[in-house]
């Protein structure tokens, strides 16, 4: 959050929202950084952490006036290509030396939710994945901020092939399925 610069930038999972967070961190003050940006588990005795919801965070501000005035945005991401970006970032960063389950076991097994239900569709702009400096450059314009992308850094990148390559046609459906809010709100296909 920037009180100077008037924006809120909510962090979600698996959608380059380390990188964009890095990026337009040179524009809080001290004071303007809030929280915990660690990993978890979260600190005890936190109020502000890091993957906060849009509704955490209006509701530790207290006052609406900052977010009924600043913008607020956030990154989103294609569900198909998240998720496995997600399953290569748990398995090789976060459980390097566990038993991983194969990208089907992880797919089939648990429950996906899109990020529309994260962000509650409470914000005033989405930088999308798949376009991220256009949009990066987008957000610095509404705000009237400098915009120099050689400084949008690539952190928590994970190796690994198209996404379609990873889904047979039961694994597709099934993510269709569970993030079907977010294919229809951001009009996201498969293989796009």
């Amino acid at each position: 959050m920037s009180h100077s610069n008037k924006f809120i930038y909510v962090k979600s999972y698996k959608t380059a929202s380390t990188s964009v967070e890095i990026f337009f961190e040179r524009f809080c003050k001290n004071l303007d950084i809030v929280g915990y940006r660690g990993p978890n588990p979260v600190p005890k005795d936190c109020t502000w952490y890091n993957h906060m919801t849009p509704s955490k965070i209006k509701e530790k501000l207290g006052d609406d006036s900052a977010w009924n005035s600043y913008l607020k945005f956030g990154c989103v991401r294609n569900p198909w290509d998240r998720i496995v970006s997600s399953y290569f970032f748990e398995t090789t960063i976060l459980l390097p030396y566990n038993v991983k389950p194969t990208f089907e076991e992880y797919c089939m097994t648990r429950k996906f939710s899109g990020l529309s239900r994260f962000f509650n569709l409470d914000m005033d702009y989405y930088i999308r994945f798949e376009k991220l400096h256009e949009d990066i450059q987008n957000v610095c314009s509404l705000l009237k901020l400098p915009c120099d992308m050689s400084l949008l850094t690539h952190k928590k990148k994970t190796n690994h092939k198209h996404y379609t390559e990873y889904y047979t046609d039961e694994m597709r459906d099934k993510i269709a399925r569970d993030c079907r809010d977010d294919i229809d709100f951001f009009n996201y296909t498969f293989g796009e």
